[in-house]
């Protein structure tokens, strides 16, 4: 593990603490519904991965101090089913705005959601993420394949505004709380984040 990647621990831990949060993390949006033994075998792993993560991180990091507060918010409901990436930055929308009709459903205009829903500040993002088939079964597989688990993060503006990428990408979720939760928070713009090669953002681990 490198100096800079325990620098960027410390400055998370620094910014959750001086803003006193709760709970920091992501809402974690399902679209897959079509194997429930995958989910489950998915959310194990999943948890899994993170734990090992978050034990290996530098003692001097300071992690150990907020690991109480990370959280994937997961986000399930059958209307969710198969959505694109642009509905689900619609959906993350709706449930931070609210829009008081209570259903939890949304609907093609970003109508949806539940006002006493709304997003805690923690959990406020410039990206949001995605969970399909694909994402679920590299890391239910992880430790056969030799592949990275990832999961799909998703620009938060996707389909607000106009911007000049795809609006969705892949990344680590080794990475999720220890490197990529900052650099979203630091980035001028989120397409400075898409990443080449492979197309899994990994970040310095």
């Amino acid at each position: 593990m490198t100096d800079t990647y325990t620098t960027r621990l410390k400055q998370l831990v620094d910014l959750v603490e001086e803003e006193g949060w709760a709970d920091f993390g992501f809402l974690l949006f399902r679209t897959h519904y079509d194997n429930e033994n995958l989910w489950e075998s998915f959310l194990e792993a999943k948890d899994q991965i993170l734990s090992e993560t978050i034990n290996n991180a530098p003692p001097e990091s300071g992690l150990s101090r907020i690991t109480d507060k990370m959280y994937l918010k997961q986000v399930s409901n059958e209307a969710l089913r198969d959505i694109t990436p642009e509905q689900v930055a619609i959906a993350y929308r709706s449930l931070e705005y609210g829009d008081g009709d209570g259903d939890g459903v949304v609907d093609e205009n970003g109508n949806g959601g539940v006002p006493e829903d709304r997003i805690e500040p923690g959990l406020r993002t410039n990206v949001c993420l995605m969970v399909d088939e694909e994402c679920m079964r590299s890391i239910v597989a992880w430790r056969e394949t030799g592949s990275v688990p990832f999961v799909k993060a998703v620009d938060v503006l996707l389909g607000e505004e106009d911007i000049l990428y795809s609006g969705c990408f892949r990344v680590a979720i080794t990475s999720l709380f220890t490197e990529f939760y900052i650099e979203q928070v630091e980035c001028g713009e989120t397409v400075e984040l898409v990443p080449e090669g492979d197309g899994v953002w990994r970040g310095f681990v």
